[in-house]
């Protein structure tokens, strides 16, 4: 029951965050690695994925304070800029939430007399909850934006161009992975470059 309760908390994490654009592409992926690896339970072969997803937001880090220092911000903006990287961070208490709400969505599954309507409800309410962040971090990022420059604004596309395409790339991959662990030998070839 737990591991079911434990996939349906990250599904719905991944789903509330797929939706995303500009900047905020880039916060909420950070964001939610960041979630994920710092409150996921760890079931038996899990550490590595989430030393991956750790890995994937130290990276994200590195790659925008790269374009943050590209875009020689001004103060202003470097402000804007500083509070949309805050608003990207998770609670200081996001361990203990998740785990206080991943025993309480258990707890209804183990339960004789178990109504799908409370779970469906105490997921709701995540969702609610994370979709507020999602919404407030991407405001953050879309204030940051409007004070661009022309020239910022263009090296800002160019970069999530790239983060695009690389995503692209890795999704690809980790699909001819999946594939290959699976028995799909037909179909476990590499992807083309």
């Amino acid at each position: 029951m737990n591991t079911i309760s434990s996939r349906m908390t990250r599904g719905l994490m991944a789903g509330i965050f797929a939706a995303s654009s500009g900047l905020a592409l880039i916060g909420i992926s950070h964001a939610q690695t960041t979630t994920q690896t710092a409150a996921a339970p760890m079931g038996p072969g899990m550490q590595g994925k989430h030393e991956m997803h750790g890995m994937h937001g130290m990276h994200m880090m590195h790659e925008l304070a790269r374009l943050k220092t590209s875009l020689r911000l001004t103060p202003e903006q470097a402000a804007l800029w500083d509070r949309a990287e805050q608003q990207m961070k998770p609670a200081s208490d996001v361990r203990e939430q998740m785990k206080a709400r991943h025993e309480r969505m258990s707890a209804m599954l183990d339960d004789p007399n178990f109504d799908p309507r409370k779970l469906a409800a105490e997921m709701d309410s995540v969702q609610a909850e994370r979709m507020a962040k999602h919404k407030s971090t991407r405001e953050a990022w879309f204030a940051v934006y409007e004070k661009l420059n022309p020239a910022q604004r263009g090296q800002v596309r160019e970069f999530l161009r790239a983060h695009m395409a690389r995503g692209e790339r890795m999704r690809g991959h980790m699909g001819w992975m999946h594939r290959g662990m699976h028995g799909d030998q037909d179909k476990a070839a590499p992807p083309s470059r």
